[in-house]
């Protein structure tokens, strides 16, 4: 018995041993394929995680990871440089402005009439647009893009997306910072299956950027991928049992922040719930509306195809909030903020829209490049133009 108990020990000892040597041969070979997402330089990570634990992430495209890619990129786009005898503006928002600066989606075009207009009505232009950024997250950017890189606007451009009151509520309430009760930072869960986490990526450029030597590199990016797969594991498991335990077995999966939780406020919103957004937009308009050097807040709206079914197809209507209205309503009779509502526009036939000009397929409604730039860019950029 003693023997078949010792044999078992030293067999799985051997059968460890060996498992993890394949392991690292593995690892070996694979470097020759190649990490696709890897950060080229220790100032790169540092930059990225400095700002990513402090407006729960920044930038996330393929250009991350490409050698000479300017980091301030990361957080916005000079599209034409401020200046003191310049009306200078900011353009803020979430993957519908960041769709601006985004090769992958052919808008140099769009890039072109911006930089145009700029120059010929002697305006600065910066696009700060990050995807999924609400008004808690706009916040602390306009905060960190005046104090930690000199930028202050005449003008803020705010996209308010549809899927904002599903941010707000799911993926941003539950991970603020407070101090001296200010909100200071969001954070994002590490070791986590979120989209926005880049602990993993940070930790193998570091290991790929500080060990030069192959086998050196396979060794600890595997003993760092054992550690970081550990953490995963045991933090995932955490949070299920805290879900379990505040909602019950059924409703575990409740506060995860996937696509249909993110709709589903949209159509199924308490009114915590929206007035919580309402909350958040409001902070954003005060914190800006307090700084000396903004004059002027023009909001931004813009349906989803399931706001406008009926005069899309015929088929009624799936979402029941709209954000077009929320804003109509926090800013009605106060100055300086004016609202471009397209939804009004649309309903009002102003603007004429088909399905065909949003994205096929793409459940955040985001429009085709052309759209994007012909009718939504230009529609803003001149009537901001006209106001101020």
């Amino acid at each position: 018995m003693r023997k078949n108990i010792l044999l078992l020990f030293f067999s799985t000892i051997i059968s460890i041993i060996l498992l993890y040597l394949f392991l690292i041969v593995y690892t070996f070979y694979s470097l020759e394929i190649g990490i696709p997402h890897k950060f080229h330089s220790n100032e790169i990570i540092n930059f990225h995680k400095k700002y990513s634990s402090k407006i729960h992430h920044i930038r996330l495209d393929e250009r991350n990871f490409k050698k000479n890619f300017e980091k301030t990129e990361y957080l916005y786009s000079i599209i034409n440089e401020f200046g003191f005898e310049k009306k200078n503006i900011l353009f803020q928002g979430d993957s519908w402005v960041e769709q601006l600066t985004n090769p992958d989606d052919d808008n140099f075009s769009g890039l072109k009439y911006i930089k145009k207009f700029s120059i010929k009505n002697n305006l600065g232009f910066i696009s700060a647009g990050v995807t999924s950024y609400s008004p808690t997250l706009m916040k602390l950017q306009l905060e960190i893009l005046e104090k930690d890189f000199g930028i202050l606007p005449n003008i803020i451009i705010a996209y308010i997306d549809q899927t904002d009151i599903g941010d707000e509520n799911c993926r941003y309430k539950n991970s603020r910072i407070f101090k001296n009760n200010n909100l200071v930072a969001v954070k994002v869960d590490n070791f986590s299956n979120s989209i926005f986490n880049l602990s993993k990526v940070y930790g193998e450029s570091k290991i790929l950027l500080e060990r030069k030597s192959k086998i050196k590199q396979s060794f600890y990016l595997l003993n760092f991928r054992v550690k970081y797969n550990l953490h995963k594991f045991k933090n995932k498991n955490l949070a299920k049992i805290k879900r379990i335990k505040n909602y019950g077995y059924k409703n575990r999966k409740n506060k995860k922040c996937y696509w249909s939780n993110i709709q589903n406020y949209l159509i199924n919103s308490t009114n915590s719930e929206l007035e919580y957004f309402e909350e958040s937009l409001t902070n954003y308009i005060n914190y800006a509306l307090s700084k000396n050097n903004i004059e002027k807040i023009f909001i931004v709206t813009f349906p989803h195809k399931n706001h406008i079914l009926e005069l899309l197809d015929g088929n009624k209507n799936l979402y029941k909030h709209n954000v077009s209205d929320i804003v109509d309503k926090l800013i009605a009779n106060k100055e300086s903020i004016y609202h471009l509502n397209f939804t009004k526009l649309i309903n009002e036939k102003k603007i004429r829209i088909t399905k065909d000009d949003y994205i096929a397929n793409d459940p955040s409604s985001h429009l085709i490049p052309a759209v994007h730039r012909n009718m939504f860019i230009k529609r803003i950029v001149n009537y901001v133009l006209n106001i101020i």
